[in-house]
């Protein structure tokens, strides 16, 4: 008796097994720069991006080791992360998403425009995910680059930073239980 896995998912496989290889041979292309050190590192692992198509937009989830597994392996953890990412996203892909388009509408001077879909995204995100450590961290992270986009927007501008920055520390608190 065979198996037989499905045509869409029988030619990932090949391709990441292709990339793994090539990565494998030609390690420069596998590496980073500690910018410190003045280093290039050179990975002894191959771990790859999938992105993967999702109602909230593209996620990326990692298949670790690539070059370690079989097609098969591959294919069946294929099929399990592009599940795990439409079904059951984690917060900083979900949440990182709405901080894009935030980062969008500031480049174009529309926050005040996006704010409503904003605060609809993160409120839809809050009612799965309340824990206190992570949107104290969106907060945070958004005090890096609201109060400058502030300091040089239009009125109404100004007034949607203020609404965000206040929502979201709502959010901070209600999370973490009174401050």
């Amino acid at each position: 008796m065979r198996t037989v896995v499905p045509l869409a998912l029988a030619f990932t496989p090949f391709v990441l097994k292709a990339v793994a290889d090539t990565l494998k041979k030609h390690a420069i292309f596998n590496s980073s720069l500690d910018e410190v050190a003045n280093e290039v590192i050179l990975k002894e692992y191959v771990h790859l991006g999938i992105a993967v198509d999702t109602d909230q937009g593209l996620m990326v989830p990692v298949i670790r080791d690539v070059d370690k597994k079989s097609m098969f392996d591959l294919a069946k953890e294929l099929e399990s992360l592009a599940a795990k990412a439409r079904d059951d996203p984690d917060f900083w892909s979900v949440v990182g998403l709405t901080e894009l388009r935030i980062y969008l509408a500031i480049a174009d001077h529309k926050l005040a425009s996006e704010l409503d879909t904003v605060l609809r995204e993160f409120d839809d995100l809050y009612t799965r995910v309340s824990a206190p450590s992570e949107w104290s961290s969106v907060l945070d992270q958004l005090r890096f680059v609201l109060p400058k986009y502030a300091a040089r927007a239009t009125t109404a501008e100004k007034k949607a930073v203020e609404r965000l920055t206040t929502h979201l520390q709502g959010r901070a608190r209600t999370a973490a239980g009174p401050r």
